[in-house]
Protein backbone atom coordinates (compact mmCIF):
# COMPACT_ATOMS: atom_id res chain seq x y z
CA UNK A 1 0.00 0.00 0.00
CA UNK A 2 1.32 3.77 -0.76
CA UNK A 3 1.29 6.28 1.52
CA UNK A 4 -0.90 8.80 1.88
CA UNK A 5 -3.95 6.77 0.28
CA UNK A 6 -5.78 6.12 3.27
CA UNK A 7 -9.52 5.87 3.01
CA UNK A 8 -12.35 5.64 5.13
CA UNK A 9 -13.65 2.77 6.58
CA UNK A 10 -17.53 2.09 8.57
CA UNK A 11 -16.59 -0.27 11.72
CA UNK A 12 -19.63 -1.48 11.48
CA UNK A 13 -18.87 -3.05 7.97
CA UNK A 14 -15.62 -3.77 9.09
CA UNK A 15 -16.77 -6.09 12.50
CA UNK A 16 -19.35 -7.49 9.70
CA UNK A 17 -16.53 -8.73 7.56
CA UNK A 18 -14.52 -9.93 10.62
CA UNK A 19 -17.51 -12.95 11.59
CA UNK A 20 -17.52 -13.99 7.91
CA UNK A 21 -14.39 -15.81 7.56
CA UNK A 22 -16.43 -18.16 5.17
CA UNK A 23 -17.54 -15.44 2.72
CA UNK A 24 -16.82 -15.70 -0.97
CA UNK A 25 -14.25 -13.07 -1.89
CA UNK A 26 -17.06 -10.76 -3.91
CA UNK A 27 -18.18 -10.32 -0.47
CA UNK A 28 -15.07 -9.08 1.30
CA UNK A 29 -15.32 -7.18 -2.26
CA UNK A 30 -18.31 -5.58 -1.47
CA UNK A 31 -18.11 -5.15 2.36
CA UNK A 32 -14.97 -2.93 1.60
CA UNK A 33 -16.42 -0.57 -1.28
CA UNK A 34 -15.84 -2.73 -3.96
CA UNK A 35 -12.12 -3.00 -3.22
CA UNK A 36 -10.23 -4.79 -5.56
CA UNK A 37 -9.51 -8.84 -5.35
CA UNK A 38 -5.47 -8.27 -5.61
CA UNK A 39 -5.76 -5.44 -2.79
CA UNK A 40 -7.63 -7.40 -0.69
CA UNK A 41 -4.83 -10.73 -1.40
CA UNK A 42 -2.43 -7.86 -0.32
CA UNK A 43 -3.91 -7.21 2.77
CA UNK A 44 -4.01 -10.81 3.92
CA UNK A 45 0.05 -11.26 2.66
CA UNK A 46 0.76 -7.72 4.45
CA UNK A 47 -1.36 -8.91 7.87
CA UNK A 48 -2.66 -5.54 7.35
CA UNK A 49 -6.45 -6.97 7.99
CA UNK A 50 -6.98 -8.91 11.16
CA UNK A 51 -8.73 -12.42 10.38
CA UNK A 52 -9.03 -11.62 6.66
CA UNK A 53 -8.99 -15.14 4.49
CA UNK A 54 -7.27 -15.82 1.77
CA UNK A 55 -8.71 -14.19 -1.49
CA UNK A 56 -8.52 -16.35 -4.36
CA UNK A 57 -8.36 -13.95 -7.69
CA UNK A 58 -9.57 -14.26 -11.06
CA UNK A 59 -10.76 -12.67 -14.58
CA UNK A 60 -14.70 -12.05 -13.44
CA UNK A 61 -15.66 -8.49 -13.06
CA UNK A 62 -17.95 -7.19 -10.45
CA UNK A 63 -21.35 -5.92 -11.78
CA UNK A 64 -21.46 -3.30 -9.84
CA UNK A 65 -17.61 -2.12 -10.78
CA UNK A 66 -18.92 -2.55 -14.17
CA UNK A 67 -22.00 -0.21 -14.38
CA UNK A 68 -19.51 2.05 -12.20
CA UNK A 69 -16.76 1.89 -14.90
CA UNK A 70 -14.08 0.25 -12.11
CA UNK A 71 -12.67 -1.99 -14.07
CA UNK A 72 -9.48 -2.43 -16.50
CA UNK A 73 -10.47 -3.85 -19.59
CA UNK A 74 -9.14 -3.74 -23.20
CA UNK A 75 -11.14 -1.56 -25.58
CA UNK A 76 -13.71 -3.63 -27.27
CA UNK A 77 -12.62 -4.67 -30.96
CA UNK A 78 -15.71 -4.85 -32.68
CA UNK A 79 -16.32 -2.70 -35.64
CA UNK A 80 -19.25 -0.59 -34.25
CA UNK A 81 -17.51 0.87 -31.23
CA UNK A 82 -14.14 2.22 -33.69
CA UNK A 83 -14.17 5.51 -35.36
CA UNK A 84 -12.49 4.63 -39.49
CA UNK A 85 -11.66 8.58 -39.67
CA UNK A 86 -10.35 11.40 -37.18
CA UNK A 87 -12.97 13.50 -35.10
CA UNK A 88 -15.71 11.15 -36.01
CA UNK A 89 -16.93 9.39 -32.47
CA UNK A 90 -16.35 12.54 -29.51
CA UNK A 91 -18.15 11.93 -26.72
CA UNK A 92 -18.17 12.49 -23.00
CA UNK A 93 -20.20 10.19 -20.58
CA UNK A 94 -21.74 10.86 -16.77
CA UNK A 95 -21.58 7.14 -15.15
CA UNK A 96 -24.16 6.70 -12.33
CA UNK A 97 -24.50 3.98 -10.38
CA UNK A 98 -27.07 2.32 -12.15
CA UNK A 99 -26.72 2.77 -16.09
CA UNK A 100 -25.15 5.45 -18.08
CA UNK A 101 -25.72 8.51 -19.43
CA UNK A 102 -23.89 9.77 -22.69
CA UNK A 103 -24.02 13.24 -24.03
CA UNK A 104 -22.75 13.25 -27.38
CA UNK A 105 -21.44 15.92 -29.56
CA UNK A 106 -21.18 16.33 -33.37
CA UNK A 107 -19.88 18.61 -36.18
CA UNK A 108 -20.05 18.17 -39.50
CA UNK A 109 -21.46 19.73 -42.66
CA UNK A 110 -22.28 16.59 -43.92
CA UNK A 111 -25.92 15.88 -43.74
CA UNK A 112 -25.15 12.36 -44.58
CA UNK A 113 -22.68 11.19 -42.74
CA UNK A 114 -24.45 13.13 -40.00
CA UNK A 115 -27.26 10.69 -40.43
CA UNK A 116 -25.53 7.51 -40.94
CA UNK A 117 -23.45 8.34 -37.67
CA UNK A 118 -26.57 8.96 -35.75
CA UNK A 119 -28.08 5.52 -37.02
CA UNK A 120 -24.91 3.84 -35.76
CA UNK A 121 -24.42 5.28 -32.77
CA UNK A 122 -28.35 4.53 -31.96
CA UNK A 123 -27.64 1.04 -32.77
CA UNK A 124 -25.00 0.44 -30.19
CA UNK A 125 -26.33 3.03 -27.24
CA UNK A 126 -29.99 3.99 -25.91
CA UNK A 127 -29.78 7.56 -27.09
CA UNK A 128 -32.15 10.08 -28.06
CA UNK A 129 -31.28 13.17 -30.83
CA UNK A 130 -32.12 16.41 -28.60
CA UNK A 131 -31.43 18.38 -31.66
CA UNK A 132 -28.97 21.30 -31.77
CA UNK A 133 -27.06 21.86 -28.96
CA UNK A 134 -28.03 24.66 -26.27
CA UNK A 135 -26.25 24.42 -23.07
CA UNK A 136 -22.95 22.07 -22.39
CA UNK A 137 -21.16 22.06 -19.49
CA UNK A 138 -21.69 25.46 -18.32
CA UNK A 139 -21.38 27.29 -21.78
CA UNK A 140 -24.56 28.36 -23.47
CA UNK A 141 -24.62 28.39 -27.22
CA UNK A 142 -27.30 30.08 -29.40
CA UNK A 143 -27.92 29.30 -33.02
CA UNK A 144 -29.65 31.35 -36.00
CA UNK A 145 -28.99 31.94 -39.65
CA UNK A 146 -26.55 35.21 -38.90
CA UNK A 147 -24.30 33.04 -36.82
CA UNK A 148 -23.19 31.27 -33.47
CA UNK A 149 -22.86 32.74 -30.16
CA UNK A 150 -21.37 31.74 -27.20
CA UNK A 151 -21.04 32.72 -23.31
CA UNK A 152 -21.04 31.71 -20.09
CA UNK A 153 -23.44 34.24 -18.70
CA UNK A 154 -25.38 32.04 -16.49
CA UNK A 155 -22.06 30.30 -14.91
CA UNK A 156 -21.09 34.57 -14.34
CA UNK A 157 -24.01 34.76 -12.68
CA UNK A 158 -23.37 31.80 -10.11
CA UNK A 159 -19.81 32.64 -10.24
CA UNK A 160 -20.66 36.23 -8.79
CA UNK A 161 -23.57 34.91 -6.22
CA UNK A 162 -21.31 31.90 -4.96
CA UNK A 163 -18.25 34.43 -3.75
CA UNK A 164 -21.23 37.52 -2.23
CA UNK A 165 -20.30 39.88 -5.38
CA UNK A 166 -23.34 40.12 -7.09
CA UNK A 167 -24.49 43.32 -6.04
CA UNK A 168 -21.07 45.21 -6.52
CA UNK A 169 -20.17 47.95 -8.45
CA UNK A 170 -18.49 47.14 -11.59
CA UNK A 171 -15.30 48.62 -13.16
CA UNK A 172 -14.12 49.05 -16.71
CA UNK A 173 -10.96 46.90 -17.03
CA UNK A 174 -9.87 43.43 -15.20
CA UNK A 175 -6.80 44.66 -14.06
CA UNK A 176 -4.97 48.30 -12.65
CA UNK A 177 -2.92 49.33 -15.84
CA UNK A 178 0.59 48.83 -15.30
CA UNK A 179 0.07 46.70 -12.17
CA UNK A 180 3.05 45.04 -10.60
CA UNK A 181 2.81 41.74 -8.53
CA UNK A 182 5.23 39.97 -6.21
CA UNK A 183 4.98 36.94 -3.89
CA UNK A 184 6.30 38.98 -1.04
CA UNK A 185 4.23 42.15 -1.31
CA UNK A 186 4.35 42.80 2.91
CA UNK A 187 0.76 42.49 3.33
CA UNK A 188 -1.30 40.12 5.03
CA UNK A 189 -2.36 36.93 3.69
CA UNK A 190 -5.34 35.71 2.51
CA UNK A 191 -7.38 32.90 2.78
CA UNK A 192 -5.91 30.67 0.51
CA UNK A 193 -8.80 27.81 -0.19
CA UNK A 194 -11.10 31.00 -1.33
CA UNK A 195 -8.87 32.15 -3.77
CA UNK A 196 -7.57 29.10 -5.21
CA UNK A 197 -11.58 28.39 -5.86
CA UNK A 198 -11.82 32.22 -7.15
CA UNK A 199 -9.17 31.66 -9.93
CA UNK A 200 -9.94 27.99 -10.88
CA UNK A 201 -13.62 29.45 -11.42
CA UNK A 202 -12.33 32.48 -13.85
CA UNK A 203 -9.88 29.86 -15.44
CA UNK A 204 -13.16 27.82 -16.46
CA UNK A 205 -14.69 30.84 -17.65
CA UNK A 206 -11.86 31.99 -19.79
CA UNK A 207 -13.28 29.09 -22.15
CA UNK A 208 -15.59 32.10 -23.54
CA UNK A 209 -14.07 35.17 -21.96
CA UNK A 210 -10.33 35.72 -23.61
CA UNK A 211 -11.02 39.50 -22.08
CA UNK A 212 -9.86 38.19 -19.00
CA UNK A 213 -7.20 35.64 -20.21
CA UNK A 214 -4.32 37.58 -18.84
CA UNK A 215 -5.35 39.26 -15.70
CA UNK A 216 -6.81 35.48 -14.28
CA UNK A 217 -3.19 33.65 -15.79
CA UNK A 218 -1.22 36.55 -14.12
CA UNK A 219 -3.27 35.91 -10.27
CA UNK A 220 -3.07 32.19 -11.00
CA UNK A 221 0.86 32.30 -10.29
CA UNK A 222 0.33 33.54 -6.82
CA UNK A 223 -2.11 30.05 -5.87
CA UNK A 224 0.44 28.94 -3.11
CA UNK A 225 0.50 31.50 -0.97
CA UNK A 226 -1.99 34.69 -1.30
CA UNK A 227 -1.80 38.12 0.06
CA UNK A 228 -4.37 40.15 -0.08
CA UNK A 229 -3.14 42.31 -2.45
CA UNK A 230 -3.92 39.39 -4.86
CA UNK A 231 -6.86 39.10 -3.30
CA UNK A 232 -8.27 42.46 -3.95
CA UNK A 233 -6.88 41.95 -7.57
CA UNK A 234 -9.32 38.92 -8.05
CA UNK A 235 -12.13 40.65 -6.54
CA UNK A 236 -11.48 43.25 -9.29
CA UNK A 237 -12.12 40.79 -11.76
CA UNK A 238 -15.54 39.77 -10.34
CA UNK A 239 -16.16 43.35 -10.08
CA UNK A 240 -15.24 43.23 -14.06
CA UNK A 241 -17.43 40.45 -14.93
CA UNK A 242 -20.32 42.03 -12.72
CA UNK A 243 -20.31 44.80 -15.57
CA UNK A 244 -19.63 42.47 -18.46
CA UNK A 245 -21.90 39.37 -17.61
CA UNK A 246 -23.14 38.95 -21.15
CA UNK A 247 -19.91 38.98 -23.05
CA UNK A 248 -18.86 36.38 -25.38
CA UNK A 249 -17.99 35.08 -28.75
CA UNK A 250 -20.10 35.48 -32.19
CA UNK A 251 -19.24 33.58 -34.66
CA UNK A 252 -20.60 34.17 -38.15
CA UNK A 253 -20.48 32.19 -41.32
CA UNK A 254 -17.54 32.85 -43.77
CA UNK A 255 -17.35 31.63 -47.24
CA UNK A 256 -13.37 31.82 -47.09
CA UNK A 257 -11.67 31.13 -43.58
CA UNK A 258 -8.30 32.52 -43.58
CA UNK A 259 -6.01 31.23 -40.19
CA UNK A 260 -4.61 34.72 -38.88
CA UNK A 261 -2.21 34.67 -35.45
CA UNK A 262 -1.48 37.64 -33.06
CA UNK A 263 1.04 37.21 -30.70
CA UNK A 264 2.93 40.00 -27.98
CA UNK A 265 4.99 39.65 -24.95
CA UNK A 266 6.19 42.10 -22.09
CA UNK A 267 9.94 41.93 -20.94
CA UNK A 268 10.41 40.97 -17.48
CA UNK A 269 7.08 41.82 -16.05
CA UNK A 270 7.40 39.18 -13.21
CA UNK A 271 9.60 40.97 -10.54
CA UNK A 272 9.74 37.82 -8.85
CA UNK A 273 12.35 35.81 -11.45
CA UNK A 274 12.51 38.29 -14.22
CA UNK A 275 10.68 36.15 -16.31
CA UNK A 276 8.57 37.67 -19.60
CA UNK A 277 4.63 36.78 -20.44
CA UNK A 278 4.06 35.69 -24.02
CA UNK A 279 0.53 35.52 -25.68
CA UNK A 280 -1.29 34.84 -29.09
CA UNK A 281 -4.28 34.70 -30.05
CA UNK A 282 -5.73 33.31 -33.35
CA UNK A 283 -9.12 34.10 -35.85
CA UNK A 284 -10.50 31.72 -38.20
CA UNK A 285 -12.95 33.98 -40.23
CA UNK A 286 -15.35 36.03 -38.32
CA UNK A 287 -13.62 35.92 -34.58
CA UNK A 288 -11.46 34.10 -32.64
CA UNK A 289 -10.91 30.73 -31.37
CA UNK A 290 -7.44 30.03 -30.21
CA UNK A 291 -6.10 32.08 -27.06
CA UNK A 292 -3.14 31.58 -24.47
CA UNK A 293 -1.47 34.01 -21.81
CA UNK A 294 1.46 32.52 -20.18
CA UNK A 295 4.97 33.11 -18.31
CA UNK A 296 7.82 32.42 -20.71
CA UNK A 297 9.87 29.28 -19.22
CA UNK A 298 13.85 31.11 -19.76
CA UNK A 299 14.81 34.48 -18.86
CA UNK A 300 14.86 36.86 -21.74
CA UNK A 301 18.06 39.25 -22.16
CA UNK A 302 16.68 41.71 -24.18
CA UNK A 303 12.68 42.87 -25.32
CA UNK A 304 13.64 41.43 -28.56
CA UNK A 305 14.62 37.80 -26.96
CA UNK A 306 11.01 38.42 -25.32
CA UNK A 307 9.49 38.61 -28.85
CA UNK A 308 11.35 36.01 -30.60
CA UNK A 309 10.11 33.70 -27.89
CA UNK A 310 6.64 34.30 -27.96
CA UNK A 311 6.57 34.20 -31.72
CA UNK A 312 8.14 30.50 -31.54
CA UNK A 313 5.39 29.74 -29.14
CA UNK A 314 2.89 30.92 -31.74
CA UNK A 315 4.08 29.09 -34.22
CA UNK A 316 4.04 25.96 -32.61
CA UNK A 317 0.65 26.65 -31.96
CA UNK A 318 -0.53 27.74 -35.87
CA UNK A 319 1.26 24.49 -37.26
CA UNK A 320 -0.85 22.13 -34.93
CA UNK A 321 -4.11 24.37 -35.50
CA UNK A 322 -2.88 24.20 -39.31
CA UNK A 323 -2.88 19.92 -38.77
CA UNK A 324 -6.44 20.00 -37.03
CA UNK A 325 -8.26 22.27 -39.64
CA UNK A 326 -6.84 19.45 -42.32
CA UNK A 327 -7.71 17.00 -40.94
CA UNK A 328 -11.45 18.32 -40.66
CA UNK A 329 -11.60 19.46 -44.26
CA UNK A 330 -10.11 23.39 -44.11
CA UNK A 331 -6.83 23.16 -45.39
CA UNK A 332 -4.97 26.22 -45.31
CA UNK A 333 -3.31 26.60 -48.61
CA UNK A 334 -1.30 29.90 -47.95
CA UNK A 335 0.69 30.35 -45.45
CA UNK A 336 -0.82 31.60 -41.78
CA UNK A 337 0.24 35.16 -41.13
CA UNK A 338 1.21 35.72 -37.59
CA UNK A 339 1.40 39.54 -37.10
CA UNK A 340 2.85 41.28 -34.06
CA UNK A 341 0.19 43.39 -31.97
Amino acid sequence: MQKQRNFPLCWQYIEAALKAQEDPPWLWHQRFGHFNLHGLNILHQKNMMRDLPPIQTNDAVCGKCMEGKQHRKPFPSGKTWRAKKVLELIHTDVTQSKGYKIYHLETGNNEEMTKEFKEAMMKSFEMTDLGQMHYFLGIEVNQDEKGIFITQEKYTKNLLRRFKMEGCKPVATPLVTNEKFSKEDGTPKANAAIYRSIIGSLLYLTASRPDIMYSTSLLSRFMQDPSQVHYGAAKRILRYLQGTRDYGIWYTPESFSKLIGYTDSDWGGSTDDMKSTSGYTFSLGSDIFSWSSKKQDCVAQSSAEAEYVAAALTTSQAIWLRRILGYMGEHQENPTDILRQ
